[in-house]
């Protein structure tokens, strides 16, 4: 099922409308944060390896929203997105949530190192 126009917006709307994108947002500038300092670049250095990117790598991300359109439908549900605003409430959740992502960057910048 191809990706439809609306549908990231949908979910971005939804997200905004309960809460859960400021609180996403606030626990992956944590992430960013730790990752910046666990790796010793900047905002800048950051930035400039974004501006690199590959052709292959941005058409993996296409094909990767592509094959979301289903579950993306489902992420747009008000009643997930109110549950997922209720746990992103609780401190556990948000450390882990914020852990995880600071994983993830600190193994991609560590990925684009070697590349």
């Amino acid at each position: 099922m191809a990706l439809e126009a609306g549908q990231l917006y949908a979910v971005t709307a939804t997200a905004y409308r309960t809460g859960v994108l400021d609180k996403f947002l606030s626990i992956a500038g944590e992430a960013l944060d730790g990752a910046m300092k666990e790796t010793g670049l900047n905002l800048d250095d950051l930035l400039n390896r974004a501006d690199e990117v590959k052709e292959e790598t941005l058409r993996k991300g296409d094909r990767l929203l592509g094959r979301s359109a289903f579950l993306l439908r489902f992420a747009g549900s008000e009643r997930l997105m109110n549950l997922l605003s209720r746990l992103l409430d609780r401190q556990a959740v948000k450390r882990v949530a914020a852990s995880g992502m600071q994983k993830f960057l600190v193994k991609a910048i560590a990925g684009s190192d070697t590349k």
